[in-house]
């Protein structure tokens, strides 16, 4: 069955570039990243969210990241919503935090937001590879802060362009709600 199933999951990976306002500061910019419980109410798809214990299924290395169970509406179809549930652990990191998400039917989220200088056009990975050229918008010849998202999401092939587009709803949202919060610091 396991080969199954990877033989229907399709994995995508691709960095979102935001330009940040002149009146955020990087400071304030990485604190609101470390503030999961801000974070997660500003996600438009979720409804409810709780800390919870690392669960047992957790790998090893993500047994320091701070866990939650989240729950999101999900319209499938005008008419029909569900409430999904689903555990996500949280690890900040000096430049913002990095996330990780499984969710049903074999979706798993890895997330990096940082707060980069807008003059870095090539961004490196943990391994030091550059970034990826794939970027959803672009900070080209923006010489402020931007908030940057590198995700790498593995679903099933079936649901892969429904939960991309979910995915980028909910994080310009976000995004937008994000950037309107705390600007006076």
């Amino acid at each position: 069955m396991e080969t199954v199933t990877s033989y229907l999951s399709q994995r995508s990976q691709f960095t979102k570039i935001t330009p940040l306002p002149p009146t955020l500061s990087r400071t304030a910019a990485v604190d609101l990243l470390h503030n999961h419980a801000e974070i997660i109410r500003l996600n438009p798809l979720i409804v409810d969210f709780k800390r919870i214990p690392k669960p047992e299924r957790a790998p090893d290395d993500e047994a320091h990241y701070t866990w939650y169970e989240m729950t999101d509406k999900i319209t499938y179809l005008p008419g029909l919503t569900r409430n999904v549930t689903y555990t996500g652990a949280f690890l900040d990191m000096p430049e913002g935090v990095k996330t990780h998400v499984y969710a049903p039917a074999g979706l798993e989220i890895r997330e990096r937001w940082s707060v980069c200088d807008g003059s870095e056009a090539v961004r490196k990975d943990d391994s030091g590879n550059a970034g990826r050229s794939d970027s959803q918008s672009s900070a080209h010849g923006h010489s402020g802060l931007i908030l940057c998202e590198d995700i790498d999401m593995t679903c099933n092939i079936l649901l892969a362009a429904f939960v991309k587009k979910q995915l980028h709803a909910a994080h310009a949202v976000l995004t937008r709600r994000l950037m309107g919060v705390d600007q006076d610091k």
